[in-house]
């Protein structure tokens, strides 16, 4: 999953949009998947790209402030399948368990869809273990540092998902 995520969405591109759509072009024939957020500038290029060598193209929101409500995600997801997204992706900010219920409705009512839904933050580290077992397609984890506020060490998920008798997948196999 090849993603050059920006600075303005809790990642470090820093340099242009046409730099950067220009190093997406460059590598996507390496890849399986690409990921680019949604309301950027190279959003419809990339993902148009992407199609025309039959990569998955995920389409991702991610908002370090705030969780939005259940509507406006849905407008996300819907503008996100109008350019062509096989995954939508979101990653907000949870402060409290009001913002872990919005998501938890956002993924219940999109879970056959091809959704991705992740609460950063402390309140959010529930999101990152139960999303999965309830239709988010894949989560997040670390190998030692979190990337993200409330990600977890993959040790960690994966024991907690073993003691919940979740099988899990081993690193190699």
């Amino acid at each position: 999953l090849l993603t050059l995520r920006h600075a303005s969405e809790t990642g470090r591109w820093v340099a242009s949009e046409a730099q950067r759509v220009a190093l997406y072009q460059q590598l996507l024939p390496a890849v399986d998947a690409v990921d680019i957020e949604l309301l950027s500038e190279g959003a419809s290029e990339v993902a148009s790209a992407a199609k025309q060598l039959g990569k998955v193209v995920v389409l991702s929101h991610h908002n370090s402030e705030l969780t939005p409500s259940v509507a406006a995600l849905d407008a996300l997801y819907e503008q996100a399948k109008a350019l062509g997204a096989d995954i939508f992706k979101v990653a907000c900010m949870a402060h409290q368990a009001g913002d872990v219920a919005t998501l938890s409705a956002f993924l219940l009512r999109h879970r056959a869809d091809n959704v991705v839904v992740i609460g950063m933050g402390g309140a959010g580290v529930s999101t990152r273990v139960f999303f999965p077992l309830l239709g988010s397609l894949f989560a997040f984890a670390c190998l030692e540092t979190a990337v993200a506020p409330g990600q977890l060490p993959v040790a960690q998920l994966q024991h907690i998902w073993r003691e919940m008798g979740v099988a899990v997948l081993e690193a190699g196999g």
